[in-house]
């Protein structure tokens, strides 16, 4: 009985993007950005100051890699400028 990788208990459900839902659509954009010495302690401030800027829908943050993903309507300039007053070596990912 050889094994070719397949495993019949496996499944992997594909992500499927429905129609007419993608951001472009919606008029929002995504702003990824590293912050380095990003913590877990300061993670909620992040958020929070980051979750006022006008335009912005939602924040996710990725402690592990430095990154913050912002999406809503507002301007790429603006978010990054909020950003680097949170912490000044902020940069665009």
């Amino acid at each position: 009985m050889s094994n070719s990788g397949y495993n019949e208990f496996f499944y992997m459900p594909q992500l499927v993007q429905e129609e007419g839902s993608s951001d472009e659509d919606d008029g929002l954009i995504t702003v990824e950005l590293r912050m380095p010495s990003l913590t877990d302690e300061c993670e909620d401030k992040v958020q929070q100051k980051l979750k006022a800027v006008d335009g912005v829908s939602t924040v996710h943050i990725d402690v592990t890699r430095q990154k913050v993903t912002i999406k809503g309507t507002a301007e790429e300039s603006t978010v990054l400028a909020k950003a680097k007053k949170i912490m000044p070596h902020t940069e665009l990912w």
